[in-house]
C-alpha cells in the first residue's frame, strides 16, 4: 500500500522524481486492483517460491535389473506377436479369390481332427473378411501394450 509518506520518501530518495521525469506516483487505497477476497495484507505473508533454473536434475531411481530384464523380455514377446499378426493379415490382404468361386475352398480344423469344409464364395470371403477384422483388432491391442 502507498501512501503520502511513502511518496514523499521516494521523492527525496530519486532524483528523477523530484525533477518530475519518467516517474508517475499514485495513491492507492487498500484493496484498489485486487481481486474480490485479497488485500495486500494478506498477499505479503504468502511466501512465493521461485524455482532456480539452473537447479540440478534429480536422476529418477532405477528399477532392479531382474524387473527390468522381464521388462525388456515381454517387450520382445509382444513385439515378436505384433509381427506375426501383421504377417497374417497381410497373408489375408493378398487372398484373391476366383472369378467364377468354384476354384476356392476353405478348411477350418480343430485339435481333435474336427474339420469343417466349404466352397461357397460367400462364406468364403465373410470367413475372410471376419478373420481380417479381428487380426486386426488384436494388432492393435498388442501395439497399445508396447509401452516404455
Amino acid at each position: 500500500m502507498v501512501t503520502n509518506s511513502n511518496v514523499a520518501s521516494n521523492l527525496a530518495k530519486d532524483p528523477l522524481a523530484q525533477n518530475g521525469k519518467d516517474t508517475k506516483q499514485t495513491e492507492q487505497k487498500p484493496g484498489e486492483n485486487q481481486p474480490e477476497g485479497q488485500n495486500s495484507e494478506t498477499e505479503s505473508k504468502i511466501p512465493t517460491i521461485i524455482p532456480a533454473k539452473n537447479a540440478p536434475k534429480v536422476k529418477p531411481e532405477l528399477r532392479p535389473l531382474e524387473e527390468r530384464i522381464y521388462k525388456v523380455q515381454q517387450l520382445t514377446d509382444l513385439v515378436y506377436r505384433r509381427e506375426k499378426l501383421q504377417e497374417s493379415l497381410a497373408k489375408l490382404k493378398s487372398y484373391k479369390l476366383s472369378s467364377d468361386g468354384r476354384a476356392d475352398s476353405i478348411r477350418i480344423q480343430d485339435g481333435h481332427g474336427h474339420e469343417w469344409n466349404t466352397s461357397n464364395s460367400d462364406a468364403i470371403k465373410d470367413v475372410i473378411a471376419t478373420l481380417k477384422e479381428t487380426l486386426q483388432k488384436k494388432l492393435n491391442e498388442v501395439e497399445n501394450l508396447i509401452i516404455f
